[in-house]
């Protein structure tokens, strides 16, 4: 099987467990129950959005690489998780906004501490993307 096609498929299956131990999580309560939860699907989270920025960058078509270099790729990685990160960071804060203001009383958030945690774990998930996709998948 070609690099880019096992790079999809284990984009594809990523995705996959990250959304089923959120359903799972959401289910039974596991963000709630166990602190460590959320660190764990930062992390993968983290893990794909900083795999998948590279694909979109170095295999897919839409956009033409110029370059490689392995600063240049954990740049990419790294701000692209950060960006989304900090944008999910702000959809949680509004989402316990919002409960608030609809009358329910659990947070969402737990405080500036967990969203320095979340976004610290999404860019060490970033780093890890990146020695995965130089180690696994970088063509030769």
């Amino acid at each position: 099987m070609d690099t880019k096609k096992t790079f999809e498929l284990s984009l594809l299956g990523l995705i996959v467990i990250i959304l089923g131990l959120h359903a799972f999580a959401l289910a039974f309560f596991l963000y709630w129950k166990y602190w460590w939860f959320d660190i764990l699907l930062h992390f993968l989270g983290g893990i794909f959005v900083g795999l998948f920025a590279l694909y979109l960058y170095y295999y897919s078509r839409y956009i033409q690489p110029q370059h490689f270099h392995k600063r240049y790729a954990f740049f990419l990685s790294f701000a692209t998780v950060a960006l989304i990160g900090i944008m999910w960071e702000f959809f949680e804060f509004s989402s316990d906004k919002f409960a608030i203001y609809i009358g329910r009383r659990e947070a969402l958030q737990q405080g500036f501490q967990d969203t320095l945690g979340d976004l610290f774990f999404d860019l060490v998930g970033a780093i890890f993307a990146v020695h995965t996709y130089l180690l696994l998948w970088r063509k030769k």
